[in-house]
């Protein structure tokens, strides 16, 4: 499941994942939070929180993660993942260098050190 986070500044979207994570969570949840927040938004500031493994998105779900990673591609300003997965912190880092934008990894108990990165200009 995907939900909004509440506790971010008004310039950056926040998402929580957690338990199964489907296609239909990106097309009723995901994909129309960041259409609204790209209208406002030209630089794009994100926080996904992953309280769940990455073994519970469904093959749909990650086909969904990459349209909408390739629909902002050139848009990406900071992007933060919070995890306890190892393999998941080190995959961003790598990841963060092939892409525009800077990509960070945060342990879950570095949560607000991970709002506070992604939050400053």
């Amino acid at each position: 499941m995907l939900s909004l986070m509440s506790d971010l500044p008004p310039d950056v979207i926040g998402i929580i994942a957690n338990g199964k994570v489907t296609a239909d969570d990106y097309i009723e949840t995901l994909f129309p939070a960041f259409e609204a927040y790209a209208e406002k938004n030209r630089k794009m500031k994100y926080l996904l929180l992953l309280d769940t493994s990455v073994s519970n998105f469904t093959l749909e779900a990650w086909l969904n993660d990459g349209v909408l990673g390739y629909q902002y591609l050139m848009r990406w300003s900071k992007v933060a993942i919070v995890t306890d997965q190892e393999g998941v912190i080190g995959f961003t880092y790598v990841f963060g260098k092939i892409m525009p934008g800077e990509f960070k990894g945060f342990s879950r108990a570095a949560l607000q050190q991970a709002k506070e990165w992604v939050s400053a200009p």
